[in-house]
């Protein structure tokens, strides 16, 4: 497990007496000493989820491995997961889940935003569940200073900083997954797939979706459950529902954000627009 100076004893106590439970193992693997590498600009890129999506960039470089699945931690596993492992590289570097391009309008925008940084709506995978050539993508350099330069130049059209560069600089070079090993959680559920609470997660809101079943119920059967008698449990959920309730200004306010990135794209996009018919004229 990738972490930093913010795991706790605590928590790494709970992880060991999980895995344990189950009869599995857990490495953990500080990256604390790498953050150094990651500038005020970098981080700001990071700031609308957390740090901890860019730790994936270092894999290659510590972990003595040749390949490796990477989870963000808000993937929810509901099958076998070496039915993913399994999958064939078939010489690329990367196994991803294509995202469904949408129909609405700021969809087609973001279509647009895609085609700028050399991306295709239609090939364009979630970063969220990966499979790693780790062999192959060492042949390239430094993953890290890859996607950092690539994010540098690119900034004006980042939305998901690393997953835009990802599928840029591996375009053409990544094996599609089956679309069960990561759902979304807004999307129709498959009986047996990897859900990701990409909007909403269920330890924070409860929405009645299939995802909320299987995150309290692998809860409750972890180091962290385990240890909540009845009443700590009614404490947490009466915690979510009040919280619910009172996340109006929240949401208004990562909507107006939203709209905000949708406009200064839509200039961006006139802008890259204009240029590109200016020079075919010149």
């Amino acid at each position: 497990m990738l972490h930093d100076d913010t795991l706790t004893q605590e928590n790494r106590e709970k992880f060991l007496r999980t895995v344990q439970k189950y009869s599995q193992e857990i490495e953990f693997v500080n990256i604390e000493k790498y953050k150094s590498q990651l500038t005020d600009e970098l981080r700001k890129f990071a700031e609308r989820w957390t740090i901890g999506t860019l730790f994936r960039l270092f894999i290659p470089e510590v972990l003595d491995l040749d390949k490796v699945i990477y989870l963000d931690s808000d993937i929810l596993v509901n099958l076998d997961i070496k039915n993913f492992w399994d999958i064939d590289f078939e010489e690329k570097s990367l196994v991803g889940i294509r995202e469904i391009p949408g129909s609405s309008f700021i969809d087609k925008l973001n279509a647009m935003r895609k085609k700028l940084i050399d991306c295709d709506d239609d090939t364009y995978i979630n970063s969220g569940v990966l499979m790693m050539n780790l062999r192959k993508i060492r042949e390239r350099g430094s993953l890290f200073e890859l996607v950092v330069d690539w994010m540098l130049k690119n900034r004006e059209l980042l939305l998901a900083p690393d997953q835009d560069a990802l599928n840029s600089l591996f375009h053409g070079d990544i094996k599609f997954a089956d679309r069960k090993f990561n759902v979304f959680n807004t999307d129709e559920f498959f009986q047996e797939c990897m859900i990701h609470a990409l909007l909403t997660k269920p330890w924070a809101h409860l929405t009645g979706k299939q995802s909320d079943r299987i995150y309290w119920k692998m809860y409750t059967r972890n180091a962290w459950g385990e240890d909540s008698d009845r009443d700590e449990l009614i404490d947490k959920f009466s915690d979510i529902i009040f919280a619910a309730r009172h996340s109006n200004e929240r949401r208004s306010k990562r909507i107006l954000e939203a709209l905000e990135r949708r406009l200064k794209w839509l200039f961006i996009i006139a802008k890259y627009s204009l240029k590109a018919k200016a020079k075919s004229r010149a």
